[in-house]
């Protein structure tokens, strides 16, 4: 029998943790709106959503620019989503990035399912990752990344990246 490790590291039987994926009855299938909304009443107007230009030339840069033009200067917290087979987005993922002169990205669209859990979800539910939609919440230090990055997981019962 396959295990995944829930963020809480207890073991969980795959089959169960997917069947209660799809069926959406997991509470980490929020709203998207009311996540934003929620968030960007907790950290303020800071908080935004980002393309990440995936599929575009130069996306690296491009992504670098937006960000420093929407006030992330160092690191950052992010929620990826995925859609749905009706294309709604649902937020899966919380992770952290920093942002540099050379910044390559780490915000990573793969569905390789050796990857990590939330990849495995899409890739063996045939969905896809919404690059078009992440929020972003631009922190000043790691630290601060760190803990808000943990606080988000938690709250919202997204996976880690």
């Amino acid at each position: 029998m396959d295990i995944v490790r829930d963020k809480n590291n207890d073991k969980h039987c795959w089959k169960c943790y997917q069947k209660i994926f799809i069926a959406h009855e997991t509470p980490w299938i929020y709203n998207w709106d009311r996540i934003l909304a929620e968030l960007r009443n907790e950290y303020g107007d800071c908080v935004y959503v980002q393309e990440t230009f995936l599929g575009y030339w130069n996306k690296h840069e491009r992504l670098r620019c937006a960000l420093k033009n929407n006030g992330v200067h160092h690191c950052f917290v992010y929620i990826k989503g995925y859609l749905d087979k009706e294309d709604n987005t649902y937020p899966i993922v919380a992770g952290k990035s920093s942002i540099t002169d050379k910044y390559k990205g780490d915000i990573n669209f793969s569905l390789n399912p050796k990857l990590r859990t939330a990849r495995c979800l899409l890739y063996y539910n045939c969905l896809n990752w919404d690059s078009k939609k992440n929020i972003v919440i631009p922190c000043k230090t790691k630290k601060e990344a760190l803990e808000v990055e943990s606080i988000i997981q938690k709250k919202y019962h997204l996976l880690g990246s």
